[in-house]
């Protein structure tokens, strides 16, 4: 069975009970610098296996991979310091 968890990295230690222990965890983020230093090790934490996505989504959208997109959570701009959801921009625009 495969699951997918949308958790931030700031949330990971605060909610790491969501996560499956009896299977292996996979983290990705966006280029999967992140994910390699947030590998979850709390004291009494004990996962069967935990790896990082190489390359992170990036490489995983330009391998041609399959995504599933929430247009809701989407976030369009034009650098990092500009980003905003794209459904307010689609409402603004009239999209």
């Amino acid at each position: 069975m495969k699951t997918v968890v949308l958790l931030p990295f700031a949330e990971l230690e605060a909610k790491i009970d969501m996560l499956p222990r009896d299977r292996p965890l996979i983290l990705a983020d966006y280029v999967g610098v992140k994910s390699k230093e947030r590998r979850p090790a709390p004291p009494g934490t004990r996962f069967e296996s935990v790896a990082s996505l190489r390359g992170g989504m990036v490489d995983w959208v330009d391998a041609g991979m399959p995504i599933v997109r929430d247009l809701d959570e989407e976030l369009t701009g034009q650098c990092a310091c500009q980003l905003r959801p794209s459904k307010v921009f689609r409402s603004r625009s009239g999209c």
